[in-house]
């Protein structure tokens, strides 16, 4: 059975083993980097530490994978009619959603939660985790919100330039043996286009004539005596 056009089981396979390399090179280096006390504690850190890296790798990943994605179809096949592998457009909103959240959610979280007091129970560190966690969201949040209200909106002006469209079947550069430039720029005293010549191939425009050479300095006037 064919496969569709522009679907690759090579890419699905690239895509896997990339990713589970990218997850332990990340492991690798958290493993590497931890202090030695650290060892076989503090998992949920650990976790996000781990997440967090790997997210920031496939950002950076996602720009190849996209395009090999879109080569994996050839130019001449419309886009409505490939089959693409790998949905680039939902994987691509899902890694910007969870780099939002782990950014501005679960990694300031984290901090709190582990800066909490060591007498606070359980339960009085997630509270106090959740609160500075909000509080800081809603401090980001009016900053920018006034930040887009008083300098958000900028006039950029702009030149428009706008061209004509024209069936080539309706140009005479193509039927009359023209072998010049395909947008000729003709003078307003000159006709648009040079006339075939006695071959059948248009003949190059007359070149304008020359300016007459400059008159030589006349002699300077004789000195009175």
């Amino acid at each position: 059975m064919a496969l569709p056009e522009g679907f690759n089981w090579f890419l699905i396979l690239i895509v896997v083993v990339v990713s589970i390399l990218v997850v332990l090179s990340n492991i690798y280096i958290l493993v590497h980097y931890q202090h030695p006390e650290d060892a076989m504690q503090a998992w949920f850190p650990k976790v996000v530490i781990v997440t967090g890296l790997s997210i920031a790798v496939f950002l950076v990943l996602m720009y190849p994978l996209d395009v090999a994605n879109k080569a994996a179809c050839a130019q001449d096949v419309a886009v409505s009619s490939c089959t693409y592998t790998l949905p680039m457009y939902e994987m691509w909103l899902a890694m910007f959603i969870a780099n939002l959240v782990i950014v501005w959610a679960i990694l300031p979280f984290t901090v709190f939660f582990y800066e909490a007091d060591s007498e606070f129970s359980m339960f009085q560190k997630i509270k106090s985790g959740i609160m500075w966690t909000l509080a800081m969201m809603a401090f980001i949040a009016l900053v920018v919100g006034i930040l887009y209200a008083l300098i958000g909106y900028v006039v950029w002006d702009v030149q428009l330039l706008k061209s004509g469209t024209v069936p080539l079947s309706e140009l005479d550069i193509f039927t009359s043996g023209y072998n010049g430039p395909c947008i000729p720029f003709p003078k307003p005293s000159q006709p648009p286009y040079p006339p075939p010549g006695p071959t059948g191939v248009a003949s190059p425009p007359p070149r304008p004539p020359l300016p007459p050479p400059p008159l030589p300095p006349s002699p300077p006037p004789p000195a009175p005596p």
